[in-house]
This record gives structure tokens, C-alpha cells and sequence, in this order.
């Protein structure tokens, strides 16, 4: 598989092999989304190591969140998150519009 391909498939096999902490709060964050967002469309990219929801299969574009299990930890990103307030400061990143907030112990 090359380097601009990519594997689609369940969020089960994105947390399969996770450690515990990691999987409890990746889980809970999908259970959050699709609680405010009931007909999200998911993707779960394994290439990417991420699950993406919004309106449409296309991520940049059609997706407004992901989550992306990291070792220790759990990335909340956001597709534009350039665009949202963040009076806390809790959101990390210096790109054009990506932004994400990084849940559990680095």
C-alpha cells in the first residue's frame, strides 16, 4: 500500500491493541460525538490511525472532528479549529486550520 493510500476500517480495530486508558477515553469521546451528532457519518482511516465525523466520507472537507489515539493519550482534533474560540487555551497545533486538544497523560 502506498504512502497516499488508505485503509478504511472500524473504530474497533483503530482501539485493538490500545492500552485500557487510552481505549476508555477514545470510546467515551466517539460515544460524545455521536450523541450530539446522531447521523455523523464515521470514518475510521487506519492509515491515519483516526476516526473522522461530520457531514460526508471526505475528511478535510466533510469532516469536522477526529479522534486520534496516540500512546498515552487521545487527540480531539478538529478540522477547523482555527476558526474556534478557545478561551483556555486547551487547543495545540500551528497549521492553517487544524487544531486539537490532547486528552489523558502525555
Amino acid at each position: 500500500m502506498g504512502a497516499s493510500e488508505t485503509r478504511f476500517g472500524t473504530f474497533d480495530e483503530l482501539v485493538a491493541g490500545l492500552d485500557p486508558e487510552v481505549e476508555r477515553i477514545a470510546r467515551q469521546l466517539r460515544t460524545l460525538i455521536l450523541s450530539v451528532h446522531r447521523d455523523a457519518v464515521e470514518v475510521v482511516r487506519l492509515g491515519d490511525g483516526a476516526a473522522s465525523f461530520g457531514v460526508g466520507r471526505k475528511k478535510m472537507s466533510e469532516a469536522y472532528v477526529y479522534i486520534m489515539p496516540q500512546a498515552g493519550y487521545v487527540n480531539l482534533g478538529f478540522y477547523h479549529g482555527v476558526s474556534l474560540a478557545d478561551p483556555a487555551g486547551l487547543m495545540e497545533g500551528t497549521g492553517k486550520g487544524l487544531r486539537h486538544a490532547a486528552l489523558g497523560q502525555r
